[in-house]
């Protein structure tokens, strides 16, 4: 059936798009909390 198999797709499209983004939000979580820690590092030496 067609319908299925184009909703199907669309469906794992999306399990693609949101584990592309959950490794992003990681990522930048990360990236953040790195930032955090070098601020307070210079607001410490000061």
């Amino acid at each position: 059936n067609q319908e299925t198999t184009e909703l199907s797709s669309v469906i794992s499209d999306n399990k693609i798009n949101i584990s592309t983004s959950n490794s992003l939000l990681a990522k930048l979580s990360e990236f953040l909390e790195t930032s955090n820690e070098d601020i307070v590092d210079k607001e410490t030496k000061y």
